[in-house]
């Protein structure tokens, strides 16, 4: 991040043609220029004209809120937005109040974060962080647009964002998520569901399921006590035959028919879920299939993570994309749109404590997320998307520290020891109902990592959670790893 200092003392306003020529001679996204267009025609005051006309992601300064003021009575047209977002972000109150004594006057950091997002934040020391999301729309109109498609969850947005991560990942060939060609049958899952328009099919997983030609779900079945009161269909003695045979999607908890609905959009006619593909009253089934999980996440070719989902019933398509924002419109072809800072997935903060996603306390879905080399996160209030070569986001918003500091950017599977220490201590702090379960549920993320903790001739590495090169370190702090108390 490149900072500018408090610049706002020069905020002098100027309306020559510099922006319509750095429009001329600078490649910007279409949609940038498009932007521009509407900015070159603009008043604004030098340091808005600076900030906006390279709109380099990370670009950042820091601003008083009454030189803004000032310089938007001065007539500065970006400023006057500024103002605007702020004041519905609560970042400072109308003028004629601005004297009283909640008003927040600590100074403002503002960062572009792409060619039509800017972050403004107020400096206040506060949790959760006080700010908002500032986008810039063309072509809009004043009234808020109805988005939603006839019988889909998702807005046309979503739907769109979904559908052109995984095509651009599926045929970038910079991107190193394509699953391996070399995969032991034996280390195959042995049933999968085929989707049809309105049932499911198991069937065993076979040549044509095998590459990433499946999806994978990662979602919580529920409480004890709900699943007692509502029972799922699942995979049992008595149930196998119906599954093999077919069975209607409307039999399937909703969670499950929305993952199914998902897989439809994105053309994939097979999905894994481990209450329909393990078969739940047979132990020796479950002993065998729980330990090709690695195999199950990284190789299918997309992960489908239900993170709002409270349960198998809940569903998790009702993604909150506009709640409380602020749409209004400045000129005939310039929108204003503010939307609050997001606070789930990428952009949670360990300081925060408790996750913003139900998913995000559960312990079989960390490893699920870890070792998933696509996946399509659906929040309470963001779709986020990561593979391989990085992430992204329907909001915009950068990915926090802590989510780089504990998932990594690109190639979460080139670790040192200190990122164990932090994914096991991650993983300490989620929840079983089994705890029998702990030592299976991350015994495929040691697979996975195994390489990068080379075994002395002959032995094992990896011992119970534990690695044998730094066994008395890690003895020296079991509750690190697998959530035991010291004595």
């Amino acid at each position: 991040m490149s900072s500018s200092g408090d610049t706002s003392s020069e905020l002098s306003t100027s309306t020559d043609g510099s922006i319509k020529h750095m429009v001329d001679r600078i490649l910007f996204p279409a949609q940038h220029q498009a932007t521009w267009a509407v900015l070159a025609e603009w008043h604004l005051c030098s340091t808005c004209e600076n900030l906006l006309k390279w709109q380099v992601d990370g670009e950042s300064l820091q601003l008083q809120p009454a030189k803004i003021r000032k310089s938007k009575d001065d007539g500065c047209r970006f400023c006057d937005v500024l103002c605007e977002a702020a004041t519905w972000a609560k970042l400072w109150v109308e003028d004629g109040n601005r004297q009283s004594k909640d008003t927040c006057e600590e100074d403002v950091w503002i960062e572009t974060l792409s060619w039509n997002i800017i972050r403004l934040v107020s400096l206040k020391d506060v949790e959760p962080e006080i700010g908002c999301l500032i986008s810039i729309d063309v072509d809009s109109t004043s009234e808020l647009p109805d988005h939603a498609i006839p019988g889909c969850p998702l807005s046309s947005e979503g739907l769109s964002f979904i559908r052109t991560q995984l095509e651009n990942c599926v045929s970038n060939p910079g991107h190193v998520c394509q699953p391996s060609l070399t995969i032991d049958r034996t280390r195959w899952p042995a049933r999968v569901l085929e989707i049809y328009d309105n049932s499911v099919v198991l069937v065993d997983f076979n040549s044509d399921v095998m590459p990433g030609n499946f999806a994978a779900l990662s979602y919580c079945w529920g409480s004890p006590a709900e699943l007692q009161l509502k029972p799922p269909y699942k995979a049992i003695a008595s149930t196998v035959q119906d599954l093999r045979s077919g069975i209607s999607a409307a039999k399937l908890p909703l969670t499950i028919q929305q993952a199914l609905l998902v897989c439809k959009w994105l053309d994939i006619r097979y999905i894994w879920i481990d209450s329909l593909c393990i078969l739940q009253d047979l132990a020796q089934d479950w002993e065998i299939e729980a330990t090709k999980m690695e195999t199950v996440y990284s190789t299918s070719k997309v992960t489908i993570i239900a993170a709002s989902s409270t349960s198998c019933h809940s569903g998790f398509l009702g993604v909150n994309l506009h709640s409380i924002q602020l749409r209004k419109p400045l000129n005939a072809s310039f929108q204003l749109t503010a939307s609050p800072l997001r606070t789930s997935g990428f952009h949670k903060l360990q300081r925060d404590g408790q996750p913003y996603d139900y998913l995000d306390t559960r312990g079989w879905t960390f490893q699920e997320e870890f070792l998933s080399s696509r996946y399509l996160k659906f929040t309470n209030d963001d779709i986020q998307w990561k593979c391989s070569a990085g992430s992204i986001c329907m909001c915009g918003q950068p990915a926090s520290e802590d989510y780089h500091g504990l998932w990594g950017e690109a190639h979460p599977t080139i670790i040192d020891q200190r990122h164990w220490e932090s994914l096991a201590e991650e993983f300490s702090h989620r929840r079983f109902t089994k705890d029998t379960d702990k030592l299976v549920a991350i015994s495929s993320l040691a697979k996975k990592l195994a390489p990068d903790f080379p075994a002395p001739r002959g032995q094992s590495q990896y011992v119970a959670g534990l690695w044998r090169s730094k066994l008395v370190q890690q003895l020296n702090c079991p509750e690190l790893f697998l959530g035991v108390p010291q004595p």
